[in-house]
């Protein structure tokens, strides 16, 4: 336990290689969201967006099942969208500790 904290207390944050091994949790396009995974060969067709609208058999889906791959979908959306955000905080972390070990 002592030698965590040790461990803890002896990492650089700012480190250029620190950054480049830690980067933020990838999280699936929700534009494929639902062919992979558990929703494989599960749909048929999807909208725009990657959302079904159809079942593999070709039966229309019914109101309910929409409406829960409606939330899944944003909630992956919400999620991919956050991921972004962090991508891009994280390649300008880097950008910035190079920068930093120049000076």
């Amino acid at each position: 336990m002592a030698e965590e904290q040790v461990a803890k207390a002896e990492v650089d944050e700012t480190d250029p290689d620190y950054i480049h091994d830690h980067p933020p949790e990838e999280a699936t396009d929700p534009k494929v969201h639902f062919v992979l995974g558990s929703h494989k060969g599960k749909w048929g067709q999807y909208d725009e967006r990657g959302v079904p609208f159809t079942t593999s058999n070709g039966k229309k889906l019914m109101r309910k099942d929409k409406d829960e791959l409606e939330l899944e979908y944003l909630n992956v959306k919400k999620k991919y969208q956050q991921y972004l955000k962090a991508l891009e905080a994280w390649n300008q972390a880097q950008v910035d500790a190079e920068k930093a070990l120049q000076k």
